[in-house]
């Protein structure tokens, strides 16, 4: 996106160049300086985008940190794409950590044959959850997410909002469920 934004915005400025001065030349100099500080611009904008979709605000839920962790591996047994399921590698309840992936293979076409050559592109994405008690019973959570995909990660970003969606769905409403339980013995 950014070399595209920086490839477009060096054409209109020599447009406009052309246009107002009849002259490309005159152009060239000012089209290249503001394409190259669009184009950082717009690299560090990406990069900030990233940074913050892969390692969304700890969130603190109305839960026991037990149930909190049985919760997220509840989701997680039952998340899948495709066939692919996720596999939890590590996981420590007393701690509050948990190791998780899940991997998958898409065919291409055969003009992207260069990046693969037998025709499978592995995608894999990484979760480490980190679950920390508070002394009020509540529990924080904070997701990190890594993306490996060789070109773009868009299905990725899928699964990652699934995922995520459903962990907070389901955190969410055993927070609604505690409270009217509370409301129901008061």
């Amino acid at each position: 996106m950014p070399i595209g934004l920086a490839i477009l915005t060096f054409f209109l400025t020599e447009g406009f160049y052309l246009v107002t001065r009849n002259n490309l030349e005159a152009g060239f100099l000012p089209s290249v300086i503001l394409a190259g500080l669009l184009w950082l611009a717009a690299t560090i904008w990406v990069a900030r985008w990233a940074d913050e979709r892969n390692n969304p605000q700890q969130r603190t839920y109305k839960v026991p940190m037990p149930r909190a962790f049985a919760m997220v591996k509840s989701v997680l047994r039952r998340s899948y794409n495709g066939t692919a399921r996720w596999r939890i590698h590590d996981d420590d309840p007393k701690a509050g950590c948990l190791h998780a992936s899940i991997n998958w293979f898409d065919e291409i076409d055969r003009d992207m044959r260069w990046l693969a050559h037998n025709g499978r592109l592995e995608r894999m994405i990484t979760l480490d959850c980190y679950l920390t008690a508070n002394e009020d019973g509540t529990t924080t959570v904070q997701l990190c997410w890594t993306v490996d995909s060789p070109i773009s990660a868009m299905q990725c970003y899928a699964v990652i909002g699934q995922v995520s969606d459903s962990i907070d769905y389901d955190l969410t409403s055993a927070e609604v469920m505690s409270h009217e339980r509370t409301a129901r013995s008061a």
